[in-house]
């Protein structure tokens, strides 16, 4: 019986480095996410300021 129990903790710990590992792997990608993101906000920004400059530019 101790046996088992011993497999059965065995067994619990590579599930929770698997666990581990797929969480560090998904940190990962919502960091990158999180970078493109603030990228295409940017460049969202910079789009507006310059469609404001020529709308501005056009009624003057």
């Amino acid at each position: 019986q101790l046996k088992k129990v011993d497999l059965g903790i065995s067994a619990l710990q590579n599930r929770k480095f698997q666990l581990e590992v797929y969480l560090d792997e998904s940190i990962q990608e919502v960091d990158k996410l999180n970078s493109r993101i603030q990228e295409l906000e940017a460049q969202l920004c910079e789009e507006e300021c310059k469609r404001y400059l020529n709308v501005s530019i056009s009624i003057r």
